[in-house]
């Protein structure tokens, strides 16, 4: 028999174009899957407010249920009341809203450069510009490109511990040149990954600048990563940036006491669950949404992401940790658009199932002697997918909106 803390949870995921509620309670002993209810998202215009959709989709639970879950001032019933209704506990995730803009500052392309793409890859991000000891650039080039890339975070990374402090703090100063010519509101966040021995200077550096995010040295060592507290800390800006910016936001990540969670984060939480309920076995999940691609994974074999997709990258010792790669979108989006592809692209859809499966089996054929948990994110954001979808949506709304009003607030 199941030991649980709570009766009933209530889980809610609001992705790009469906919201989904479900419910969860105890059946004979265990928790079971109860009921779904779903809708769609109204994170855009005309609602522009996630709760509207969130609502019709525990609308269809309850009707599926004969169970309310909120009540008449619009507030979640937690805990459970004695009629029923509500639920004891409440989860929340979201990967609605474009991906996060991300530019990645390290040494060495291979070494930490590669470790920081890495993190970025592990949640909804496009990493827009890099900057290493190998760019060629002029240093006026280096900051135009930052600027055109307009990154709402910067992760800058390098330096082992005890190792170079100098070549990371020239190449922050060029990230804080690049900030100061940017508007308030319009300055990136900074995630620091690198040499501890800096982390005092880099926050002079950004003082009155940009917040400053810490994390551990993604490289300690030439040949060992550690990229765990740089993932946690992306994952935070990602909710904190992309989605506090919907509308609904607020209201809704105080339902719970746990806030809004990235769908990439929740289902690598799930992931590693069953791994641990199953005997540690090694285990590949897949999740295909409509604008990314999520491949959690935990095994006994330990494969970096970049090692799988480029043979001449480096293998270092890898400790139990979790870390991500994904592929750009040219490399799934690589046919070009012509007119008959443009609005249904079925090429992109063989050459994205054709490098997933490539992908997927290198990651699982690399090992080592330890076990390793990865999230690798795939976004399709870009290309003709996007675009695709991008209006199939649009068509899916203006075809359902003479039949989804908006609900009847109480006052």
């Amino acid at each position: 028999m199941t030991t649980a803390p709570t009766d009933s949870i209530l889980a809610v995921d609001i992705g790009n174009i469906t919201t989904r509620a479900a419910l969860f309670d105890i059946v004979s002993g265990d928790f079971r899957f109860v009921a779904q209810g779903e809708a769609r998202t109204t994170a855009e215009p005309p609602f522009a407010n996630i709760e509207e959709g969130l609502h019709h989709a525990l609308e269809e639970l309850q009707r599926v249920t004969g169970r309310a879950f909120v009540d008449a001032n619009d507030r979640l019933i937690i805990p459970t009341s004695p009629d029923g209704s509500g639920a004891d506990a409440f989860a929340a995730t979201a990967s609605a809203g474009e991906p996060l803009r991300v530019a990645v500052v390290g040494l060495m392309p291979n070494v930490s450069v590669a470790s920081a793409q890495r993190v970025a890859t592990s949640t909804y991000a496009v990493v827009g510009e890099v900057l290493g000891l190998g760019d060629r650039r002029r240093e006026a080039q280096q900051l135009d490109a930052l600027l055109a890339a307009k990154p709402e975070v910067v992760i800058i990374t390098g330096g082992t511990e005890n190792g170079s402090q100098s070549a990371v703090l020239r190449l922050a100063e060029t990230v804080a040149i690049a900030s100061r010519r940017l508007p308030d509101g319009s300055r990136p966040e900074i995630l620091f990954a690198g040499n501890s021995a800096v982390q005092g200077k880099i926050k002079e550096l950004f003082d009155g600048l940009s917040e400053v995010l810490i994390a551990d040295n993604l490289r300690p060592e030439l040949d060992s990563e550690s990229l765990v507290p740089a993932r946690r800390q992306l994952a935070w800006l990602y909710e904190h940036i992309r989605l506090a910016s919907l509308g609904g936001y607020t209201d809704l990540s105080q339902w719970g006491t746990g806030g809004i969670t990235p769908t990439a984060t929740a289902i690598g939480n799930v992931i590693r669950f069953l791994s641990e309920a199953t005997g540690d076995k090694g285990i590949l999940g897949v999740d295909v949404g409509s604008m990314s691609t999520v491949l959690p994974s935990v095994r006994t074999r330990c494969a970096f992401p970049a090692a799988s997709v480029r043979s001449s990258a480096p293998s270092p010792t890898c400790a139990p940790a979790a870390s991500g790669v994904t592929l750009p979108s040219c490399q799934w989006l690589r046919a070009p658009e012509t007119d008959s592809t443009r609005a249904t692209g079925p090429a992109e859809s063989s050459d994205f199932v054709c490098e997933l499966s490539q992908a997927s089996s290198a990651a699982l054929n690399a090992s080592t002697e330890r076990t390793e948990e990865r999230v690798i994110c795939f976004p399709i954001f870009t290309g003709r997918l996007s675009r695709a979808g991008k209006r199939l949506n649009l068509a899916i709304w203006r075809q359902a909106a003479s039949g989804f009003t908006p609900r009847q607030k109480a006052i």
